[in-house]
């Protein structure tokens, strides 16, 4: 079984713009073997406990959705030049049965939409 997030992007139509500035719109495409995985489970969250954004107090950020019949879900994600503290996301990525397929500590760039695999890495 290959595993991959966000290959194929430009075949499956494009990405929303955000709700509101300092936000990004992230695309996750879940393929397995280049089969789209229909109810593949993203979660995101903040790995910060208390993340500020201009010194506001961000509630926990958290997010879980199941991927469309393509594979596909977008999420909303804070951008890293937002925060003066925190802004590291854990992504975790499983398949429909909850089985873990990927996991990645990133941040995002400073642009309205992108595929997940343009998110930049934290341990780098």
């Amino acid at each position: 079984m290959t595993f991959g997030i966000g290959m194929n992007f430009g075949l499956v139509g494009t990405v929303e713009n955000p709700s509101s500035p300092g936000l990004s719109v992230v695309r996750f495409h879940v393929l397995d073997n280049g089969t789209p995985v229909e109810g593949a489970i993203v979660h995101v969250g903040l790995e910060e406990k208390n993340p500020t954004v201009d010194a506001a107090l961000v509630s926990r950020v958290e997010h879980v959705a199941r991927t469309d019949e393509n594979g596909i879900v977008d999420v909303e994600m804070i951008q890293a030049s937002q925060f003066t503290r925190g802004g590291v996301y854990r992504i975790k990525v499983s398949d429909p049965n909850g089985r873990r397929l990927h996991e990645r500590r990133v941040t995002v760039p400073a642009v309205d939409s992108m595929v997940a695999e343009d998110l930049l890495d934290a341990d780098e």
